[in-house]
């Protein structure tokens, strides 16, 4: 008999294994997630549980990649028959998202997807393929792209703010003045 996430965390006695609980009080908030996002491993609580009606922000598991990193698999991996990678650059990330794809056995439904995430990294387009709320693919699949990723790009997959969490906006609403505010320092700070 399996047992869902949410039935363990039901039954879960949180004073005994606060400690284990990883990320300190207040972790649930956008300040505290752009400041150490990427993250390796996502915290429980950073997965929707529907029976308290928590519904945390959308995170993406991928790679994410600089506009050369993309450029540079491209032009090794995609495009070596002599053909010369398109000027367009969505032309090259839908050549490369096809190719993995394919060496991977993904279907429609379950594929390597493009992103853009709310990061403090530089100009990255993120490779994702699953999220905290849906994963289409066995725990086999999963770790096989996971792997795969890693041997191709150089570097393991992490957990992202995902660009969609326009969805869940009445769920974790963050008000557009924070926001603004957000922006408005980073840009200050050279960092926009």
């Amino acid at each position: 008999m399996t047992t869902s996430l949410s039935h363990k965390l039901q039954n879960m006695n949180l004073k005994e294994t606060k400690e284990e609980l990883g990320p300190p009080e207040g972790h649930l908030t956008l300040r505290y997630m752009m400041k150490h996002e990427p993250f390796e491993t996502l915290p429980f609580e950073y997965f929707p549980w529907k029976e308290v009606d928590h519904y945390p922000p959308i995170f993406d598991y991928g790679v994410a990649l600089t506009t050369e990193e993309v450029r540079d698999y491209a032009r090794r991996e995609v495009f070596v028959e002599g053909d010369k990678p398109p000027g367009d650059f969505c032309d090259v990330l839908h050549g490369i998202q096809g190719k993995l794809n394919n060496e991977f056995g993904l279907k429609p439904g379950g594929r390597i997807v493009i992103g853009v995430p709310y990061t403090k990294m530089d100009n990255v387009v993120l490779f994702k393929f699953i999220d905290n709320y849906m994963c289409l693919l066995s725990d086999e699949k999963v770790d096989l792209v996971a792997d795969g990723l890693e041997k191709a790009f150089g570097k393991a997959p992490q957990w992202f703010l995902s660009h969609n969490n326009e969805r869940f906006k009445k769920n974790y609403n963050v008000p557009d003045w924070k926001i603004d505010r957000w922006e408005a320092q980073l840009k200050k700070e050279g960092k926009f």
